[in-house]
């Protein structure tokens, strides 16, 4: 029985199986990249950090762990942190067109008005 707990909590730990796990069930075919873009994973290197992952009762590692975090892995990856915060804002709004129009050379003037997905007191629940 200990080791059946044991096993359940090593394979909730494991976050890249979970991950692998979920984008299996996506079924995304291999060249939709619209779709794909969709999901990103930021999976911090932890054999880096010389601790590795600490187990669950070394708490004493967290302190050097939170360091590595803060101070080598969150600058490596600031500008793809920017792309998750860019899309996460663009997707609070939707583009209403409202006057499509094409001159004489063949342009195409679409205007219309920028949205939000949702008024903020529909969102706010107590």
């Amino acid at each position: 029985m200990l080791r059946f707990v044991s096993t359940v909590i090593e394979d909730s730990t494991n976050s890249q199986r979970a991950w692998e796990s979920f984008t299996e069930k996506l079924s995304i075919d291999d060249d939709d990249r619209d779709r794909h873009s969709k999901y990103i994973r930021l999976n911090p290197d932890l054999a880096e950090t010389g601790i590795g992952l600490p187990k669950f009762d070394e708490v004493e590692k967290m302190d050097q762990l939170t360091e590595h975090v803060t101070t080598s892995y969150l600058p490596s990856i600031a500008a793809e942190l920017q792309v998750v915060a860019n899309t996460l804002v663009a997707s609070l709004f939707y583009f209403e067109e409202t006057l499509i129009t094409e001159d004489a050379e063949g342009y195409v003037t679409v205007k219309g008005e920028l949205n939000p997905r949702r008024t903020l007191d529909s969102d706010i629940r107590f």
